[in-house]
């Protein structure tokens, strides 16, 4: 079963609504000024950045919140709790 199955049998599991919406070039333009002063607080308040980190999983509770993720790094899988 690849990733993408074995995602999709979560989110019908959970009787999930997923939706994708996708933003022109014109839309996403001030973006970058909105995410700025977002990440320096972030930074700031002491947030590690993962640079070469691919989201593997969700992490989901028995109320389908997402609680966390699985990420694999060049060396390992690494989970990060929300």
């Amino acid at each position: 079963m690849s990733d993408f199955d074995s995602s999709a049998v979560l989110i019908k599991s959970y009787n999930l609504k997923v939706e994708c919406n996708i933003a022109s070039l014109g839309q996403s333009r001030g973006i970058p000024k909105l995410l700025k002063p977002l990440f320096d607080k972030y930074i700031e308040k002491g947030g590690k950045v993962l640079f070469k980190t691919k989201a593997k999983q969700l992490l989901v509770n028995k109320y389908g919140a997402v609680n966390g993720a699985i990420g694999k790094t060049k060396k390992d899988l690494l989970q990060i709790n929300a």
